[in-house]
Parts: C-alpha cells; structure tokens; sequence
C-alpha cells in the first residue's frame, strides 16, 4: 500500500476519533446502571477491538486488491479497532480518576495503571520479535515477513480480551459503589457544563502540558522501530535486547514517581520528565554527528543507547504517570465549580490530543 494512502487512512480513523472520543466522554459521565457509570462500556469494548485489530492484518501481498481496495479495508478496520480503543480507555481512565480523591494515593493508582501497561507492551514486543517476527533465512530482518503478522494479531487480540475482561470484572464492585449522575441530560444543560469542565484554567495548562508531551513521545515512538533498523542497523535479535531495558524504566518511573509527587508539584514534575526526555533524544544523534559512537550495527552501540534510554524513558513514563493523576485533582475541581464529576469529558479531550500527535 502506498504510503501517502495509508498516512490518510489513519487520518481518517482520527477524524472520527475526534467524533467517537468527546461522545464517549460525554455518555459514560452520564451513565447511570446497575453496573456503574464505566463498566457497561468496559464490557463491550473488547468486540470491536478485537475483530478491527485481528481484521487490519489479514490483508496478504499475494492478493490481487488495488489500492483503493487496500485503502478502504484500511480505513474500515482502523475505524473499527479505534471505536473498541474507545469503549475501554476513556471509561477506564474515568474510572481510574475516582477511585481515590487523596492526592498521592491518585498518583500511586495511575502508577499501577501505567506499570501494567508498559509490561503488556513490552510482552506484546517480546512475543513479536522472538516469537511472530524472528529472524528467518528469507526475511533476516523479521519484522518484513508478511506472513507473520496474521498469528501476531491473534496473539495480540487475545492478550487485549483478557486484559479488559480481567480489569472489568476485578473492578466491578468498586465501580458500583462509585459517584452517580444526578444532573440534567438536556442538550442546553450538558454544554453548560462541559463549558465549565473545559474552561477549567488548571485543565487548560494541562492540556497545553500534554499537548507538548505527546509530540516528544509520539515522534520517538513512532520513529524508534525505523531508526533503530534503517538508522543505526541493528538486527531485529539486537533490537530486542532493548526490551529489558524498556522494563527497567516502567519499574524505575513506577517506584519514583510517589516519591517525587510527596516532595514536589505535579505541574513542576511533568515539565520537568519534559526537558528530560527531549534532552536525552536528542543526544546520541548529537555523539553520532560528532563521530563519538560505536560503529553502526554493533553490539557495542546498545550499551550506548541504553544509557541515554534509561533516563529519557524512565522520564517519560514519570511525566505520564504524574500527568494522569492531574486529571483526577482536576475533577475534583471542576467538581467544586459544577457540582458534577466529569473525568470522562476531560480524559477524552487530552487522550484525543495524544492520538492526533501520533498521526
């Protein structure tokens, strides 16, 4: 598929997130059940997502489908996996936000969240490069064998059911027992207060803070697999030997993160990760201009690498941790000035920011 095409295709996809993400913020707000405000959703996400992901892959080279056809297949299934993408992680954040109103407690739980996430990527990752995409005779670098990525994305599709069935059933009970909707669903009603919850100068900065955030994640995790197979020419065995690196950066930003919240701001700690992230990206470039690094392709670079890493992501995943626990401290102030809790509406907004940057 050409290029251009597929960069449209999730734009597309985008576009309608720009739809489906403030809906859904909107409605699990508002939604009042037996199973509490976020669950209902919770429970179904799991569908769509499953069927869109596993679907986006079966396309295979040998078939004779022109490009348009590749596009709209593309565009259907990314919409599709985007809209389950939906269903969970807005209701889930929200959920995540209320479950305490103490201010480091907030912090820890959103640590949890981001630990768990991290190491679900990191075994997504080992499974592709060790196992679906390992090196062969015919495809040295793995990662270019069509014929791999269709197991993959069953593999991946049922690691992502049972992670949501897992997190949904675990906390039912204490999503029952949470806050409930008691305001007007009027049309006029609901604008007001979505007016208040986005007016919210604490959210403001907040958004400005994530927006900036997301573009340094969103380029070097977009670009990370291509400079480390095009640029710097490792293997994909030697691309793997990041992944434990990668683990020991979601412990370390999980075990400091709580520690850094007691001893100082959270907005002081983000911008902070910032500056770090965006100084330690940028320095083995700057070493490999001055001719300062191993050569390409060796073993010897990964070291290299990895102590820029280590810092740069430990960073990150402290920023975004300390980030999310903000929403939670948000609410509870948009809550004062409108007497409802609106995570839904808020976590919507900055997770939508996330994934325009990452296009």
């Amino acid at each position: 598929m050409e290029p251009a095409l597929a960069g449209l295709a999730i734009l597309v996809a985008l576009c309608v997130d720009a739809v489906t993400d403030p809906l859904m913020g909107t409605i699990t707000d508002r939604t009042n059940s037996r199973w509490g405000r976020r669950h209902p959703y919770m429970f179904v996400s799991f569908i769509p997502l499953a069927i869109g992901y596993v679907l986006l892959f079966i396309p295979n080279p040998s078939w004779d489908v022109s490009q348009t056809g590749l596009f709209l297949w593309m565009v259907s299934f990314a919409i599709l996996t985007r809209v389950g993408m939906t269903l969970f992680d807005i209701p889930h954040r929200g959920l995540g936000a209320e479950l305490s109103k103490d201010y480091e407690e907030r912090a820890l739980i959103m640590s949890w969240r981001e630990l768990f996430g991290w190491l679900a990527g990191l075994t997504n990752a080992f499974l592709g490069y060790f196992i679906f995409l390992r090196a062969t005779p015919e495809y040295p670098r793995g990662m270019l064998n069509p014929e791999a990525y269709l197991p993959f994305a069953f593999a991946g599709a049922a690691i992502m059911v049972v992670a949501i069935l897992f997190s949904s059933f675990t906390t039912l009970k204490t999503g029952k027992s949470l806050s409930k909707w008691e305001g007007s669903l009027k049309l006029i009603d609901i604008l007001k207060e979505l007016k208040i919850a986005l007016s919210n100068r604490s959210f403001i900065r907040l958004f400005f803070i994530n927006l900036t955030l997301a573009i340094a994640w969103g380029l070097g995790n977009a670009l990370t697999l291509y400079v480390n197979t095009f640029f710097w020419e490792f293997t994909t065995v030697q691309i793997t030997a990041f992944l434990p690196v990668y683990a020991i950066c979601s412990y370390f930003g999980f075990l400091l993160t709580p520690i850094l919240i007691k001893k100082f701001d959270k907005k002081y700690i983000v911008i902070c990760s910032l500056c770090v992230v965006s100084f330690m990206t940028v320095m083995p470039f700057l070493f490999f201009n001055l001719g300062m690094t191993p050569e390409k392709g060796s073993w010897a670079l990964i070291p290299f690498l990895s102590s820029f890493l280590v810092f740069g992501m430990t960073f990150n995943i402290i920023g975004i941790m300390t980030r999310d626990s903000m929403l939670g401290d948000i609410s509870d102030e948009v809550e004062l000035d409108s007497g409802k809790r609106q995570e839904g509406i808020l976590m919507q907004l900055y997770l939508l920011c996330k994934k325009l940057i990452l296009a």
